[in-house]
Formats: C-alpha cells, structure tokens, sequence
C-alpha cells in the first residue's frame, strides 16, 4: 500500500511539473477493448508479431496506417491483447490513444509505466527530486529524453512495445523524436508501433525515414481471403442472433438454414435444411440466393457487416424475418427513387454519414471533380497526381488538395526511391456503390451523363496523343512519361467509361469523336482487354451510326471491306454482336478466331480477336 501511495503520488507530481496538455478525458480511460474478430487478420498479426521478436529487423518503428473504419485502433489492441498473452521473448506493451497533444501523450506513457513498473518509479522519483522542481518550461525534447529514453533503457523488464494509436498532425515533433531515438539506439529497449491514417505530413516523416511501413486496407469483399472472413463473421453472427434471441428452438422460417457446424461453408449455411422441425416458407422464408445477395450487400467491409448485425439485435424475435427481407426490398430497389426509413438506412449503411460529410460540395463544379477522381482510382491504381491533372484537365494544386481533402478514402503510395512515382488509389471501394446508389446519396449521386462523357473524351484524347509522341532515344522527359501512363490507362479502360453513358444523343456525340482515334488504337491493340473491347463493339452497333463503323458484311460498294474481309476468310468467323444477352467476365470464344470490320468505308480496319488478344490491321498491313 505504502508502495502504491508513492506511485501516485509520483503521478500527481509528475502531472503538476510538465506544462501544457490537456487532460485526458476520464470516459476514454474506460473504452471497451475491440480486438479483431477470431479468424480475421490472421496474417497480418502474424507478420506484426514476427517483427516484434525479429532482432535482425531493420527498423524498431512499425507504421501502420490506412482510411478511416479501416480497423487500426481494433488491429493496435489485438496485438497488445496477443503479445500479453503469448509474453515470452516478446516485448511489453504500452498502449496509449493519442487523443491528445505531444505532451499528454508522454503524461500517459509515463502513467502506464509508473503504475505497472516499481523499478520505473524507483528511477522516476530521483528524476522527479533533481530536475523536476525548476521553474524553467521543460521544452518537448527534454521531456522525452528525460522520462522515456533515459530511464528504459536502465529497466531490467524490457524491451517496451509502445502503441500510439491515433497519431494526428499535431504530434509531428514526436515523431520526429521518435525518429531520432531510432537513428541513435543501439540496443532495441523500445519498440514504437504507430496507428493513423494516411495524413500526407505523417506520411513524409515516417514513409522516407528507415520506418517498417504497412498500410492497411479496408476489406472490400473483393479478395478471395477476405471473402472468406467475412463469411465467417456474418455466418456465425446471423446464428448467433437468432439462438440469443429465439432460443433454442431457433427461428422457424430462417433457423433451419443457419444451424450448421461452425467450420461449414456460407452456401451450405444457406441450404441446409435438416436441423429443424419448423418447414422454411417459400413466400416468406429467405433462400439461398436471397441470403448471398444479403452477403454481397454487406460485404463491402467489415463495420458495414458489424453494423447490419447490431441492426438485425434490435428487431423483436417475430420481426427478423421482416427485418431481413426489408433489406433485400432495398437491394431490389437500389438507384431507384423511393420513400425509405432514413434511420434504418443509416444503421445498414453506416458508413454514408461520413461519405456524404466527404463529398459535401460548396459548388457542383467541387462535386464533380471529387466524382472524376474517385471513378478514375477505383478503376486503376496506376496514375500519379500529376497525371490525373492532365487526364481530367485540371490544375494540378486543385488536384492535390481534393486529394487532401478526400485522405481517408483515397491514399497516395509512399515512395521507395527518390524520382518514384506516387500512384493515387481508392482505399474505400464501398463509396463507389454509395454515390451510384441514388436511393443512399441522392444529391451527392453520380450522373452517368456528366462524369462518364467527360472521362471518356479525356481518355480518347490521351490515346490521339499517342501519335504526337517523340521518337525517344534518349532517356524520356516526366511529361513524356505522364503521357505514356495515361495512354495506356485510357486504352485499358475507356471502354467501360463508354458503356455508362445512359443517354442516347450523348452516347452518338461521344462515339463520333472517337473515330479519328482508330488509327492510333491500331498501334496500341496489345493492350486492349478483349472482354471490355466486345462490350464497347455491342455498344457502337447498337447506336446505328450513319455510316455504320462495326460491321462484318461489306456493303455492295465496300470493295475495301471485302478486301479485308476476303483476307480472314480461312482464319476468322464473323464477331457474333448479340446485346440481348450481355458478355460474362469469364466469357471464351473457344478455339474460333473472330474477326470485326471497325471504322469508315473509306478508311476501314480489321480486327481479330481471340481470348487471348485484340489485333487490328489496315488494308496497307495487309497488303505491304
């Protein structure tokens, strides 16, 4: 007791002397501790934990950052729950939450330490009786040197595993001193793992210093992995709400198809029916296929499935069934104006709050560009900042600071080398499906007829300028480079950007100018995916452009076609352009090699295509 009594007061001293900082709110002292849910993130906690005990590491700092909801803060307390747990040959964990300034950080670590170690007090109080009771502010460095650097190293217990979870801009010069400490310790007494999101300013300290680095992404449900936790947390939590909340009986119209071993798989989660006496509704009861599109509704990331989970905790046990196929009505009638229950749309879609908070515009001009840019990186990672200025046509200091405005759901990679190029990517996949989803949106929705068209002609653009490029012998100058990044951009991926233009006289304005774009496409084919490329050829056909420019039959008068046409004879038969019946991403010509007339009588081209390939020729390839 006497022991304890000196700690805190050590505490209540050590408080009084170090100026600035405010105090720590009492209610976070008592968060509830989230740790990842069994199953999830199991390599990743692995990779950290190697780290932890890996002396031959090459850095004692490890970085992990990523968007918002993208699950830092519960990954943090899974690895200190996990390290005090397994304890041998690893570190001792300090977790602290910077919710507040430099100063208040370093009050808080060394509140853990002097409460949990009695030889840190020991050390502290001769620190404390020496140095403490000058009237001089003690500048941010000092204290750190003083109450952490100089002191750990002394301990018998260690090494320290400290957790700092939230870093903010504010806390620069902390970083910059942790920085220091790592260039100069010879001997690994502490370890730092820091949590925050991809803050530009946090990013050009730690990403360019000898930090370990991992980002962390928010899961999309588009990986096979994370495809497979998801559907282990949705199983077990749709089971486990319907026994807490019916019993052991279980839900008459849903239990029999949940009550599976815990190791089975979704679909059989979905089917099985051989476990209760209660016969499934075929009115009312939720199939199989019902149940996958409430999967694939949720899985966009984890806090969407949590959230859908606490929301389904809410219903009364005869209300489940209800609740469940109010969810599937949504589906239906996603895009589509309807009156909907704005709080229970909040709590399936938790996350649009925070999107539309984003996406809030001062003029539609904002919202637009805001729009280009997310369409453009969740398509591809592959474009810098620079040149999506020069995609989208737009000064390249509004690009930057829409980048900047958007950090918690866009992330610009770190660099490894000096003259590296930084690709822009979309590390929250899910506010793709809130701004093409009026019904959640609304005024924030993309319009298909102004983002689309505009993409499409930039890109149509990139790929005219193709056949402006220099010669190159020498090494290319970055615009040149630039250039080249987004023509092969633009040939990968117009094709999509054309088939989503919705109405009929923009789609004919659109096409027409890309005609003059053939013959520099034809030196590009190689890079044409073939799938999106047949789409965009249904597409062209469907317009009925005057002359038609896809065509497998030549004309009376087209002698050029039939030239073309006469020389695939043997090789190729004609593409079959059926838009009832829309291309599959795994679609497979088989072994016949197909062949499209594409561009004007005049001038025509023919195409091949193969699963493997587009290839186009003119009547002088051919005839050379």
């Amino acid at each position: 007791m006497e022991e304890t009594g000196g700690r805190a007061s050590i505490i209540r001293r050590l408080r009084s002397a170090i100026p600035g900082g405010p105090v720590e709110p009492e209610w976070h002292r008592y968060q509830a501790v989230t740790l990842c849910y069994p199953g999830t993130r199991v390599a990743l906690i692995e990779k950290i934990i190697y780290w932890l005990g890996d002396y031959s590491r090459g850095s004692n700092i490890l970085w992990l950052y990523g968007s918002q909801s993208a699950g830092k803060t519960t990954l943090a307390q899974t690895i200190k729950s996990r390290v005090e747990t397994q304890g041998k040959g690893l570190p001792i964990p300090i977790f602290v939450s910077c919710l507040l300034d430099a100063r208040g950080v370093i009050k808080r670590i060394t509140d853990e330490l002097a409460v949990k170690h009695p030889e840190y007090t020991r050390l502290l109080r001769g620190y404390l009786r020496n140095n403490l009771y000058s009237d001089r502010p003690k500048s941010l460095k000092q204290l750190f040197t003083a109450l952490l650097t100089s002191i750990l190293p002394r301990l018998h217990a260690g090494p320290y595993l400290i957790i700092l979870d939230g870093l903010k801009p504010n806390h620069l010069e902390l970083i910059e001193l942790i920085e220091a400490v790592q260039r100069e310790q010879q001997i690994p007494t502490i370890l730092w793992l820091i949590t925050s999101r991809e803050i530009p300013e946090i990013r050009s300290r730690l990403c360019l210093s000898t930090s370990t680095c991992i980002k962390l992404e928010v899961p999309s449900g588009r990986e096979p992995e994370v495809m497979k936790e998801l559907e282990l947390y949705l199983r077990d939590g749709l089971r486990g709400i319907f026994l807490e909340s019916t019993g052991s009986e279980g839900h008459g119209l849903i239990s029999a198809k949940l009550r599976v071993p815990a190791h089975a798989h979704l679909s059989q989660a979905a089917s099985s029916s051989g476990s209760s006496t209660a016969t499934p509704s075929l009115d009312t009861g939720i199939s199989q296929t019902d149940f996958s599109r409430i999967f694939r509704a949720c899985s966009n990331m984890f806090l969407y499935a949590d959230r859908f989970l606490h929301f389904l905790r809410e219903a009364q046990s005869g209300d489940l069934n209800n609740r469940l196929q109010y969810l599937l009505r949504l589906i239906d009638k996603r895009g589509k104006d309807r009156a909907v229950n704005a709080d229970s749309l909040s709590k399936l879609f938790p996350l649009d709050n925070d999107y539309r908070n984003l996406m809030i515009f001062r003029d539609r001009a904002n919202l637009i560009n805001k729009q280009l840019i997310i369409v453009v990186v969740d398509t591809s990672s592959c474009l810098t900042q620079t040149e999506l200025s020069l995609l989208l046509g737009l000064p390249e200091d509004i690009v930057a600071a829409t980048l900047y405005n958007m950090h918690s759901i866009i992330s610009i990679a770190p660099r490894a080398f000096p003259g590296d190029r930084y690709p822009v990517s979309l590390s929250q996949h899910a506010i793709i499906d809130y701004l093409t989803e009026r019904i959640r949106s609304k005024e924030l929705c993309i319009d298909p007829n102004i983002v689309y068209p505009h993409l499409t002609r930039a890109c149509v653009t990139a790929i005219q300028q193709k056949r402006h490029y220099p010669a190159m012998k020498m090494a290319p100058t970055p615009f040149l480079v630039a250039l080249h990044y987004i023509n092969i951009f633009s040939t990968t991926y117009v094709w999509d950007y054309f088939c989503e233009i919705s109405t009929q006289g923009l789609s004919l304005s659109v096409a027409r100018g890309f005609i003059p774009v053939l013959d520099t496409l034809r030196v590009q084919a190689g890079r044409i995916p073939v799938i999106p490329f047949v789409r965009f050829l249904v597409w062209l056909k469907e317009l009925q452009l005057e002359p038609d420019i896809v065509r497998t039959v030549a004309d009376a008068d087209a002698w050029r076609d039939q030239e073309l046409i006469d020389a695939c004879e043997t090789i190729a038969e004609p593409l079959e352009m059926n838009s009832s019946t829309p291309l599959s991403d795994d679609f497979s010509f088989g072994n016949t090699t197909r062949f499209v007339i594409l561009g004007l009588p005049e001038n025509p081209m023919l195409v091949i295509l193969t699963d493997e390939a587009v290839t186009m020729y003119s009547r002088k390839d051919l005839m050379s």
